[in-house]
């Protein structure tokens, strides 16, 4: 007869309530049932037990072994679990949204305390989950519901992290590890190595664990850019130069901005430490010290030809434009072929250079007073630092060119050439440009956040447990961006290209001729559409014109200056009990929070630096109840009132001038919080050993919700001086987008998650060794994006997809051989409630997606594993679109190409 049994760490894991005291060696001799549960089944016969012991909605994933975290990536992980939906950023996931709220609703608790981890170009709330090595976790909680005692801030979930506790595990533990991966867009292959140690001394009193990870990644990520589509005001320079000979729906006709293929070349290079040292002096103590470091390095060159014109609406952009023979389709209104003269065309390459670094340290403690009386303390700081050190832009730019794009065969992925048999044009051809631009902005981003914890549990009796506490947060986010930004060459008028800026500053020395480009600025660049062309290089073209801080040339303005810091305190009273009803055992809790934020948000107005005060309170009560209706089944039932703290974007008291995009966003630093009620209910039948059906109904009353305002407004009513425009090719007259941010209107949003979890009990006994876990989750909203007085403008919440789900087949059996294939599934959702096509064309989406990742394991002895790891079998597109209303224009699509990793695991 076979044995069940469950390996030693996975068993004191499923003990361990992390940061909430210590757990009870489990014994590795307990015989269950008569099947072998090892490796992957046996974490998710864990995280099952997990979730029926829970009172409310909690769903886990648990490491295997140690070093074992089932996926490469914690954001791919979550994506197996019911109502959670990931965004990728260069093709693994990057944030988290939580049944459809976005990321910026989820909080992240790292071993028990909150936190930020931000890679470039994120600025808000949002956890990016990329700076992050897998292989340093044990397990995941994702709680979906709220109680009393876990700290507000969150509507969609609050996550928590947990890394290996060293003292719960019953043995010491090594583990080497290592693998290379392959991507055959790419053609790179990229190394993982990784290291972990779990020691405790005899008596059990003192343990040490510590870990390393490091992986890169080198990536090429392709596709097409429309830079969105837009249709001609039909006026003033906004129209094409041939106007008055072509129809009215041709001059009022939707057109690419500028047709491109969009090719990236990525590097990540990701590593990781983590340290835990835990003392146990008596039966009654146990402090825990935790260490963790991540250092994860991101660069990115972006390389593109682009027709510049049909996007700029000044004299020398569309007002110059032809447009010869083209096809209109009247469906959606667009040209979606046209043959184009005098258009600018653009060489261009920017490059990102950013560095992220996060480093926590916490101490805490659990100490039993008496018998019934406890305490648990727990004081740490972390900080989360992103420095850009590059962000810089070289174009080349060839004027008065003829182009042809045409989207008639392919939506996705239109072609684009170059030149006709009457303006022959050889991209190649470095003559045939002048240095247009050169630009570099430079950021460092910082979060940080100082914690104090305090709370106490007494066991009234057998049923009573009452609980309480205190925690006091200072969270401090602070960003500079600078800009040399600087246009060259005259892009308007008559001297288009024929002369240099008229805004260059005084003591600017730079000749036209300085302007002509040569084969040594750059080398031939071939784009994945197949187009050749002189990409620049950015060190060659700024050395040409002297780019640099200390010329005349290129001052450095600070765009960007502001400063969030919040001091969250709060108070709670909790009462759990365990009782029973009719010979059902209840188990709940019942309490009230209180949180008091005082802020102070500083930013650039009119070139001084301006502080803004606000505070306010909330009460947060609620009600969690879980009924063992029988062994097998459970009911429960989640109320509270919870919230979440605004966008730190949206907190600046200045505001964010674009000039390349005709924007300027403004801040409100006196935004109230998102505002909720939620209701969750469920129901789970555990039909047989490791084995869930589960449905689950939930619901959030949203009580207020920042809205925003976008108008269009001539750019000096917006009170800017006009030399904020010197660097950038905007000018003074003409209009912007202007956007802002107000306390908003209400909204609803409720969906339903099923579960399905059993392994295979039936057929020939090949086939027992086979199991399935599916999930389902359904979700609609309904939010008043309208400001107060204004008209009701309904629509759902952006990032929600309506449905998504995802299954695991896997397998597992005595020979050693393990494997798993998962399909995972969203939906489209909504980026823009109102598309930039018009009110008439519905929203701008991201089209649906459906990954295939697969994973096989074969035991070569006790010690050694080798692994097969397959990602993104499929090699699934991501792709924005315009017009969810029938026009379903491209933005963007890219695809990032499949993923092999080949790995070995050493354990002793």
């Amino acid at each position: 007869m076979k044995k069940f049994y469950i390996k030693p760490l996975v068993a004191a894991i499923a003990l361990t309530a992390a940061g909430q005291g210590y757990a009870q060696e489990a014994s590795a001799e307990n015989t269950l049932e008569e099947v072998v549960v090892t490796g992957f089944r046996a974490s998710l016969k864990t995280a099952l037990a997990s979730k029926k012991e829970s009172v409310g909605a909690v769903d886990s994933i648990i490491a295997e072994d140690i070093g074992d975290f089932p996926d490469n990536n914690l954001a791919d992980a979550m994506a197996r679990i019911p109502g959670v939906n990931i965004t990728r950023q260069g093709g693994e996931g990057s944030q988290v949204n939580v049944r459809g709220l976005s990321a910026d609703f989820t909080r992240v608790r790292l071993n028990g305390m909150e936190t930020i981890s931000t890679s470039y170009g994120n600025t808000s709330r949002a956890f990016d989950f990329n700076t992050f090595a897998s292989e340093l976790f044990s397990r995941i909680d994702v709680k979906k519901t709220q109680t009393a005692s876990l700290e507000e801030g969150s509507l969609g979930a609050t996550v928590e992290l947990y890394t290996a506790r060293p003292l719960s595990a019953s043995e010491n533990s090594f583990m080497l590890g290592g693998s290379l991966g392959y991507n055959d867009e790419s053609g790179e292959v990229d190394p993982r190595i990784t290291g972990l140690a779990s020691v405790q001394n005899s008596e059990g009193t003192i343990g040490g664990s510590v870990s390393v990870a490091y992986s890169q990644r080198n990536l090429s990520d392709s596709g097409h850019n429309t830079g969105r589509w837009e249709a001609n005001s039909n006026s003033g320079n906004n129209q094409w130069a041939n106007a008055a000979d072509l129809s009215d729906e041709v001059n009022n006709a939707f057109h690419p901005r500028f047709p491109r293929a969009l090719d990236n070349e990525n590097k990540y290079d990701r590593l990781g430490l983590t340290g835990t040292l835990q003392l146990k002096p008596t039966e009654a103590t146990l402090v825990t010290l935790d260490v963790l470091h991540s250092n994860f390095t991101y660069q990115v060159a972006t390389n593109t030809l682009t027709p510049i014109s049909l996007a700029r609406t000044g004299s020398g952009g569309r007002l110059e434009t032809t447009v010869g023979a083209y096809e209109y389709d009247s469906a959606t209104n667009a040209l979606v072929y046209a043959e184009l003269s005098g258009v600018d065309v653009r060489a261009e390459r920017a490059f990102i250079d950013s560095e992220s670094t996060f480093n926590q340290f916490s101490l805490t403690v659990d100490h039993d007073i008496t018998d019934s009386l406890r305490v648990h303390a727990l004081l740490g700081t972390s900080s989360s630092e992103t420095t850009v050190s590059e962000e810089s832009t070289a174009i080349l730019e060839a004027f008065n060119q003829d182009v042809t794009y045409d989207y008639r065969n392919d939506r996705l992925n239109g072609e684009v050439t170059f030149g006709s048999s009457a303006n022959p044009f050889d991209p190649t051809d470095a003559s045939a440009y002048q240095i247009s631009e050169i630009r570099n902005r430079p950021t460092d981003t910082e979060n940080t956040f100082q914690t104090g914890q305090l709370d106490l549990a007494w066991d009234l009796n057998d049923v009573f447990t009452l609980s309480a506490g205190v925690s006091v947060k200072e969270f401090t986010f602070d960003t500079l961006n600078k800009r040399q930004d600087r246009s060259l060459l005259e892009q308007n008028g008559p001297n288009q290209g024929e002369s240099l800026a008229s805004n260059l500053p005084e003591g600017c020395d730079i000749e036209l001729s300085d302007l002509d480009a040569t084969s040594s600025l750059g080398a031939v660049y071939t784009t994945s559409s197949g187009t050749d062309y002189l990409l620049p290089d950015f060190n060659a073209v700024g050395a040409q014109v002297g780019f640099s801080e200390s010329s005349p040339c290129f001052p450095s303005i600070v765009r960007d200056d502001r400063t969030v810091v919040e001091t969250d305190t709060g108070y709670y009273g909790q009462l759990d009990f365990v009782t029973s009803v009719a010979d059902m055992e209840l188990r709940g809790n019942a309490g009230v929070r209180t949180v008091t934020t005082d802020l102070e948000s500083t930013g650039v107005i009119d070139g001084d630096n301006v502080t803004v005060k606000n505070s306010y309170s909330d009460t947060l009560p609620s009600l969690n109840a879980a009924l063992s209706v029988t062994e097998d089944v459970t009911l429960r039932a989640s109320w509270s009132k919870v919230m979440t703290r605004p966008s730190l974007g949206n907190l600046n008291p200045g505001g964010s001038l674009d000039g390349f995009n005709r924007t300027y966003s403004a801040g409100n630093p006196m935004l109230s919080p998102f505002r909720a009620t939620a209701t969750d209910l469920s129901v789970d039948w555990y039909f047989m050993e490791e084995a869930l059906v589960s449905l689950a109904y939930f619901k959030k009353d949203i009580e207020s919700f920042p809205a925003s305002d976008t108008q269009t407004v001539p750019y000096r009513s917006l009170g800017l001086a006009d030399s904020l425009l010197d660097q950038l090719p905007a000018q003074p007259t003409e209009e912007f987008q202007y956007r802002s941010v107000f306390d908003g209107g209400e909204g609803t949003l409720d969906g339903f998650e099923i579960q399905f979890q059993t392994p295979i009990t039936f057929g020939p006994e090949w086939m027992q060794d086979f199991g399935v876990k599916a999930n389902y989750t359904d979700i609609s909203s309904k939010v008043n994006y309208s400001l107060p007085g204004d008209e009701p403008n309904y629509g759902p919440l952006n990032g929600q997809s309506d449905n998504s789900y995802n299954g695991t087949l896997w397998y597992e059996n005595d020979s050693g051989f393990s494997g798993r294939v998962s399909y995972t599934y969203r939906s489209e959702y909504s980026t823009r409630l109102t598309s930039r096509l018009g009110a008439d064309y519905g929203s701008d989406i991201v089209d649906a997606a459906a990954v295939v990742d697969a994973k096989f394991g074969y035991e070569i002895s006790d010690n050694l594993t080798i692994s097969l790891d397959l990602l993104n079998l499929t090699d699934e597109p991501e792709t924005a679109l315009l017009g969810s209303n029938g026009a379903n224009l491209l933005d963007t699509t890219t695809r990032t190409g499949r993923q092999v990793y080949l790995g070995a695991q050493y354990k002793f």
